[in-house]
């Protein structure tokens, strides 16, 4: 009588008792998971099929930047894990990080779109009330935002403003999930500024109504 042929474990299910084991709060198993190279591996192979899947809508996103967060973000939720296949939740993860951050970038670039809108906020060589309260709003600045305000006048990229703020070889050795944070710092300071700026000065010269959403942006 032949013996009957064993069914193969379903790839990456020795990764699912192992978080089931840290989700029940084992740190041990929460550990092994988090320095497992299959972990680290089917995490890679699903954000990069992602990746390829969507990339051309999201030009700006980071490859190494999701994965990195997804990582991240399976070790310090593992909690929520129930049970299924690992690789299902991890993916869940992967999807839910990779269209934020798209929609987060479609927000972006609608406020962007909308402070080109408004007026150049320059000296006047007629309005001598509107240059006063226009030095007095840079002068109460931090050093810092008054770089950035100078640097949004001659260039309107954040990133392009980020790597001015940086000699060159600090950004060269920066990472690409680096250069991100950091774009991402100065958009959220520079926002703040113009937002700022506008209540400060609006007396003095309101700017136009910012131009029509797209649809896609109200969704």
């Amino acid at each position: 009588m032949s013996t009957p042929a064993v069914e193969p474990a379903p790839e990456g299910d020795h990764l699912t008792a192992l978080a089931l084991r840290a989700a029940g709060g084992d740190e041990a198993a929460l550990r092994e998971l988090g320095n497992h190279p299959d972990f680290h591996k089917y995490v890679e192979i699903i954000c990069r099929k992602l990746w390829r899947t969507y990339q051309p809508q999201n030009n700006a996103f980071c490859l190494e930047d999701l994965i990195q967060q997804t990582r991240l973000q399976a070790i310090e939720f593992i909690g929520q894990f129930k049970g299924g296949m690992f690789t299902a939740w991890l993916k869940q993860i992967a999807r839910h990080i990779h269209f934020a951050d798209y929609g987060k970038k479609k927000r972006e670039d609608r406020v962007a779109r909308e402070l080109d809108w408004m007026p150049p906020f320059d000296f006047s060589d007629d309005d001598p009330e509107w240059n006063a309260a226009l030095e007095e709003f840079v002068r109460r600045l931090s050093p810092l935002d008054r770089e950035i305000l100078r640097l949004s006048c001659e260039v309107k990229d954040a990133m392009e403003i980020a790597e001015h703020l940086c000699s060159a070889e600090e950004w060269q050795a920066l990472s690409e999930h680096d250069r991100n944070k950091r774009r991402r710092k100065v958009y959220k300071r520079l926002v703040k500024i113009q937002k700022a700026m506008v209540a400060a000065l609006w007396n003095k010269r309101p700017p136009p109504p910012p131009p029509p959403r797209d649809r896609d942006d109200e969704r």
